[in-house]
């Protein structure tokens, strides 16, 4: 299976501009490396349409000079990441290929996907998708963290996509398995980053309170002013540079932010539930699932659950902060050593043998 534009994103590598903002690449799908090494080794396609600069700087950039950007950045990209000039590819017809749509998804055009035997691409962060028809191919295949195709937002999104979602979420890291879980309080862990965007200023569909956000439970739970005592709340707004100035004024304190230094397993560690709220796109966020690992109920909406093989009694299902908030006084009991037991469905190597069969289903 052939990898493209791997170098756009966080998502198996470090990008570039990573490197130099000193950021720590987060590579939630990295197992999918390492499967491809087991199988004929990593192959890489560059399309020279993509970069993983900011896209207020790609907005600035002629399409002339494109081409030649990509290729210094790929050049360095793969020094950093320690990947062989062997590893690249100049066609991909006939074969199998795989693609994270963010930053590509709007420039995928039908000539090329239709080369491709086998197109799939992983929706993350389909909420900044442009609307591009590519979808419709009969070879194309979606994928994504958890099965989203019942939410609203998905439909308005992929008119007309009939076939399954198959499911290929993030991998949790071991730090969430070997946190102790011993001593969990009758609390409720609640983490994760948000948005609050003037809609005049960038508008994806996805609102709460009149303001533009991607986690509207999460933006919701930052704007009450008062909360239960029971919620542990742990959020952090996160902010985009909307403007070229805004990001050359703010590199300096590009690294990584002070949310992602907290130690966010042993907070999960001390929690019985877990708040974790998925995007308004209907996926589960990364931190139910660590949280999962570190012995927490995780409460999920039906479209978070959807695909993953939870058991019943390894979450609690609802529909609206309200009804949460209830249903934290219902007693709903199960064991942190179960749950964590449960999670491992989701560990590298688990997450590697899914990719693996998944090569081999398009096959």
């Amino acid at each position: 299976m052939i990898l493209y534009d791997p170098h756009c994103d966080d998502n198996i590598f470090t990008p570039l501009s990573y490197y130099f903002g000193k950021r720590n690449g987060l590579k939630k799908y990295e197992y999918i490396k390492d499967a491809l090494d087991e199988r004929n080794g990593v192959k890489i396609y560059i399309s020279y349409k993509n970069s993983s600069l900011p896209q207020v700087i790609l907005n600035k950039v002629p399409p002339l000079l494109m081409k030649f950007i990509v290729m210094v950045e790929v050049f360095f990209w793969s020094k950093l990441n320690k990947i062989d000039r062997s590893c690249f590819i100049d066609s991909f017809s006939g074969q199998d290929v795989f693609c994270f749509g963010y930053k590509k998804f709007s420039r995928l055009t039908h000539e090329e996907v239709q080369k491709a035997k086998s197109f799939s691409i992983h929706l993350t962060h389909y909420h900044t998708y442009g609307y591009n028809t590519v979808y419709l191919e009969p070879n194309v295949n979606l994928l994504y963290d958890s099965d989203v195709s019942l939410c609203t937002y998905f439909k308005t999104k992929f008119i007309g996509y009939k076939r399954d979602i198959i499911v290929m979420p993030f991998y949790v890291k071991d730090r969430f398995f070997s946190v102790d879980i011993e001593g969990k309080k009758e609390s409720v862990a609640v983490s994760g980053t948000y948005h609050d965007i003037n809609a005049n200023s960038y508008d994806f569909g996805i609102y709460n309170r009149s303001r533009v956000t991607l986690h509207p439970i999460r933006h919701e739970i930052a704007n009450r002013n008062s909360f239960d005592n029971m919620f542990k709340v742990h959020l952090g707004l996160y902010v985009n540079p909307n403007g070229l100035a805004t990001l050359i004024k703010r590199f300096k304190g590009y690294g990584q932010k002070e949310y992602f230094s907290f130690d966010i397993a042993g907070f999960y560690a001390s929690c019985k539930f877990s708040l974790v709220a998925g995007e308004g796109t209907g996926v589960v966020a990364i931190g139910a699932l660590e949280s999962l690992a570190a012995g927490c109920i995780p409460f999920l909406m039906t479209s978070e659950a959807k695909g993953l093989g939870l058991p019943p009694d390894a979450y609690v299902l609802y529909n609206d902060l309200d009804e949460l908030i209830k249903l934290v006084k219902v007693d709903f009991t199960a064991s942190p050593l179960y749950l964590r037991t449960v999670a491992l469905n989701f560990n590298f190597e688990n997450s590697k043998l899914r990719f693996e069969q998944y090569i081999d289903s398009v096959r």
